[in-house]
């Protein structure tokens, strides 16, 4: 079904036409993905809310990026603090309609304030009691948390950083616990295994412990020219994390892009729909690149050939295929960077 509805859209003209007439299109309201789909959203991709209201039955999880987590000192004692304001018009539209699991970062933490969290159980327990009561505060039925990789961070280039990051996994592993006890739906954003930020022990010790794990299957070459998620690094990804291991494949959301890359200025820059619409607006050449599955465009700008990475429905069509072959679903960043038509294929 998805690759028909694919094709339905690009049977006739250049691709670039067939963009230009039918981007502002979605021919279906009702869900085709047989996965469960998680969506974020961003106040400053505002077009974002449009598309979560409009389209609810495409979307398992919507998570808008509104809060913030930070530790610090407070009277010499060690203190936490979510913090971010929600869209409360949002809000009011969505509820009863889709699940909303707001994202939450680590962000602004001191490292001594962290460390004190990660050596305490009574901390621990009252972080994760602090977070439920924020959630059923909030009406939210659970958080997305990207914790991993910001935790990592403060405690990079510490004597002991084994037996911190030992720590943090022991902490994120009994927050999620505390809050699936209580009915909450707890989602881990995870990198792809480069630079030693995940090892294929703790993945599958988070996939056990959460809901669910999005992992970041994006941002494969932001420097040099090439593509955005390409089918065998996602393949080769996943192949490490497992490791042999068997993986309750449901509780996984792969990571797909509905932004690109130009590399006009050598390096990439992150490319969104309208911009993206802009581009397609030259003369502009299109190529399927069947290794990576991606299309790439080239345009000319100021004398020279640029080249520009953006989602296509065939290049979306590859990714929803490979998890629904595999049983799982698929997590997109973000809503708003995306053009309308994406929509049919979910």
């Amino acid at each position: 079904m998805i690759y028909l509805i694919s094709l339905l859209y690009l049977v006739s003209g250049s691709l670039k036409d067939e963009i230009l007439s039918t981007h502002t299109q979605c021919t279906e309201d009702h869900k085709h993905f047989q996965g469960e789909t998680l969506a974020y959203l961003t106040p400053w991709n505002s077009l974002g809310y449009k598309y979560a209201l409009k389209y609810p039955s495409k979307f398992t999880y919507v998570s808008p990026v509104w809060h913030e987590l930070s530790f610090y000192y407070s009277a010499g004692e060690t203190d936490f603090a979510i913090t971010g304001d929600e869209d409360m018009n949002f809000l009011n539209s969505a509820r009863g309609k889709i699940k909303i699991v707001p994202r939450l970062i680590i962000t602004k933490t001191h490292p001594r304030a962290y460390i004190s969290i990660l050596n305490s159980d009574k901390q621990i327990s009252r972080l994760a009691q602090a977070i439920i009561a924020f959630c059923q505060k909030n009406q939210y039925q659970g958080i997305v948390f990207e914790f991993w990789l910001q935790g990592l961070g403060i405690l990079n280039n510490l004597s002991n950083y084994a037996e911190l990051r030992a720590l943090q996994l022991r902490m994120l592993t009994m927050i999620s616990k505390a809050m699936i006890k209580v009915g909450l739906v707890t989602i881990l954003t995870l990198p792809p295994m480069r630079n030693n930020e995940i090892t294929s022990s703790e993945f599958l010790t988070l996939v056990e412990s959460f809901h669910r794990v999005n992992l970041m299957t994006y941002d494969f070459s932001p420097a040099t020219p090439g593509p955005n998620a390409p089918m065998p690094w996602i393949k080769d990804t996943l192949s490490k994390l497992y490791s042999g291991n068997e993986v309750d494949n449901t509780k996984i959301l792969l990571g797909v892009p509905f932004y690109g890359y130009d590399y006009k200025e050598g390096h990439g820059q992150p490319v969104i729909g309208k911009e993206f619409i802009d581009i397609l607006n030259k003369n502009v050449k299109d190529i399927w690149e069947d290794s990576g599955k991606e299309h790439k465009f080239i345009y000319n700008n100021a004398g020279r050939d640029c080249v520009v990475y953006y989602p296509t429905l065939d290049m979306i069509s590859e990714r929803l295929a490979y998890a629904e072959r595999h049983g799982m679903g698929i997590g997109i960043w973000e809503l708003g960077q995306g053009l309308e038509y994406f929509f049919t294929l979910f």
